[in-house]
């Protein structure tokens, strides 16, 4: 794991998302992900989060922007996503859009006729209701974003060590006073950090990290492999949202072609990288042609495969301390919204860090005590 470490408020935040064998990031979660950004959760926490980020990401250029530097450019494209219920998931789909609306998302439901009105190209059948994101939905550029917050954290003072924690210190409080790190190349090298705070942030290798603390914490890696089409007879960009149908396969827009993938299965646990092409050709393809009949006609040009940090328990974020270990703060198990809500974590993190408890939005319900009683908040809208 790589250690970021903060000189002024001796932070160390065990970070996966930053670091690979290559130092070239190329198995990070982040610049390997869909990379959408929605509101349209069944949680509330998932809505104030997301609400939050969006417009971080909006405004980009107050806060992360570096003075001599041209402005970070992380091609957010706001175009919504669209969320088909079939008639047994229709009433949750209400559900989740009375909460969204009673708390300022702007989300239109549209029935089968508004829906083949509006995209003429979509196959109606067993499409019960939709719900559109109409404002602050869309998706954005990864690999942009993650250096924009790496650029810019290091202007204001951050190291970035290279390596992997092997073990921690602890003292005779409990606390954790530092981490040993084994750096470079075979036969590698081992040094002690100190510090005052260790943020869990390790991504799938969360639970990994954990564990190393005599800490069971419910993360495991689930692999999901994404597919770029080619498709001429497609939908134009400015024509088609991000579509989740109720199958559970998605689809958007990447430049002039398309990504698509499905949903995560609960036996998938894996820690490889490698691409399963049977699986878009057995399952995924057929259901894509059903819905958008253009996409019968398709080439798949290339395909990568990344991991979710996959929360076991309820699908949802871990964000606050240990109740034992008052330094160890964790945030973790996202379960694929990680990169949408990261500015909204981020900020939740460094208030905990800095005034002890949360200031902007309010997310003790996604504490770590809910492992020890067994009370889960789940997230139905899990793509």
């Amino acid at each position: 794991m790589p250690s970021i470490v903060n000189p002024v408020n001796h932070v160390i935040c065990c970070d996966a998302d930053l670091w690979d064998w290559s130092c070239k990031y190329e198995k990070a979660s982040t610049v390997l992900a869909v990379a959408g950004i929605r509101q349209q959760f069944s949680v509330l926490e998932n809505i104030q989060m997301s609400k939050f980020s969006f417009q971080f990401l909006s405004d980009i250029d107050q806060f992360l922007a570096i003075e001599g530097c041209d402005p970070p450019d992380i091609q957010l494209q706001k175009l919504g996503y669209m969320f088909l219920a079939s008639k047994e998931s229709e009433q949750t789909l209400r559900e989740n859009h009375a909460l969204q609306s009673k708390h300022g998302c702007h989300v239109l439901l549209l029935s089968p006729d508004e829906l083949s009105l509006r995209y003429p190209w979509m196959n109606t059948d067993g499409v019960a209701l939709a719900s559109l994101g109409a404002d602050c939905e869309g998706y954005l550029d990864p690999w942009s974003l993650l250096n924009a917050f790496k650029r810019k954290s290091m202007s204001l003072g951050v190291d970035y060590i290279t390596g992997e924690a092997t073990d921690f210190i602890q003292d005779q409080n409990g606390k954790i006073s530092g981490v040993q790190v084994a750096t470079g190349s075979p036969p590698k090298q081992t040094e002690v950090i100190h510090c005052g705070v260790l943020v869990n942030a390790a991504g799938p290798s969360a639970g990994y990290v954990a564990k190393k603390l005599g800490i069971d914490l419910p993360i495991e890696p689930r692999k999901r492999s994404v597919y770029v089409l080619d498709c001429p007879r497609a939908p134009a960009k400015d024509a088609m949202p991000f579509i989740i149908d109720y199958s559970g396969v998605y689809l958007r827009h990447e430049g002039c072609r398309f990504i698509a993938g499905g949903p995560v299965e609960e036996d998938w646990e894996s820690s490889d990288f490698e691409v399963d092409y049977d699986l878009f050709y057995e399952r995924y393809w057929q259901k894509l042609a059903y819905r958008i009949p253009a996409f019968e006609c398709l080439k798949v040009q290339s395909a990568w495969a990344g991991h979710y940090e996959y929360n076991t328990l309820d699908q949802n974020a871990i964000i606050g301390r240990h109740p034992q270990i008052a330094n160890l703060i964790f945030v973790n198990g996202f379960s694929g919204h990680g990169l949408m809500q990261s500015p909204a974590a981020g900020r939740a993190v460094s208030e905990i860090v800095l005034d002890g408890k949360f200031q902007t939005i309010d997310l003790t319900a996604l504490g770590f005590e809910r492992f020890l009683t067994n009370t889960p908040v789940r997230e139905k809208n899990i793509i």
